[in-house]
């Protein structure tokens, strides 16, 4: 029988020089649907530039009509920061406009975009007295980030770690996911813990606690319905 699989697009904001980051986290979120995801209905499908069709218009334009379509953002850096992509607004690289765009739709009802991950890779300490204008940009992007203290970031050295942080992203998606779709294993979820919800009726029972739920903040924002991802048609068993 027919499930419905909720789809979660997830753009990949890097600068040339990161391919290997940009194949862990196309095989982490792979892994971690088929693992993970499948079984409570959500798929985390990997976006990039190199997913952009070819087509007519500033390339740059092309690939923000892909990430306008997603619904979580991640931005990793290193010691590039990338070439300007050319436009009215002049922003000094594709990656930078990416991140002022995602910024813009994170906070914004009408956009589905969700939630925006930052991360650093490691720069080596003896590179600072003299990092050269491509990672002079990285840094100044960083002290901007900590000044605005509007959005955290994290920072990983080994391929490991970029994979424990890239999951435990995912699985914050996943449990958000669990409480705000309406797929059926999220109904069964949400049966399952009810009992430690709900009083025994057959005795006296004061509530005097408050369930707070959390706003929406420029680092990160709930989710509101089901339909912030897509719906998909797979069969029951299916690994993606």
């Amino acid at each position: 029988m027919p499930e419905d699989i909720i789809l979660y697009r997830v753009f990949i904001a890097a600068p040339r020089g990161l391919d290997d980051e940009r194949q862990t986290f196309a095989r982490v979120l792979n892994t971690y649907s088929r693992a993970e995801g499948i079984d409570r209905q959500a798929l985390f499908l990997p976006i990039g530039w190199e997913d952009t069709l070819a087509g007519v218009g500033r390339p740059q334009s092309l690939i923000n009509e892909d990430l306008d379509r997603c619904d979580y953002f991640v931005l990793i850096l290193h010691d590039r920061w990338g070439t300007p992509p050319g436009g009215v607004l002049q922003y000094t690289s594709g990656t930078q406009e990416e991140f002022r765009r995602a910024m813009m739709q994170v906070d914004d009802p009408k956009c589905r975009l969700q939630k925006i991950v930052v991360l650093f890779k490691h720069i080596q300490e003896e590179r600072y007295p003299d990092p050269g204008e491509q990672l002079q940009k990285v840094l100044a992007f960083k002290t901007e980030l900590e000044r605005s203290r509007n959005l955290l970031y994290s920072t990983f050295a080994e391929p490991r770690e970029l994979e424990e942080l890239l999951r435990r992203h995912l699985a914050d998606w996943l449990r958000q996911h669990d409480r705000t779709s309406t797929t059926r294993k999220s109904r069964e979820l949400a049966n399952a813990r009810a009992p430690d919800r709900i009083a025994d009726v057959s005795e006296p029972f004061i509530a005097d606690g408050v369930i707070a739920t959390p706003g929406r903040s420029m680092s990160s924002s709930t989710a509101s319905t089901a339909g912030d991802g897509d719906n998909l048609q797979m069969k029951a068993g299916a690994d993606g």
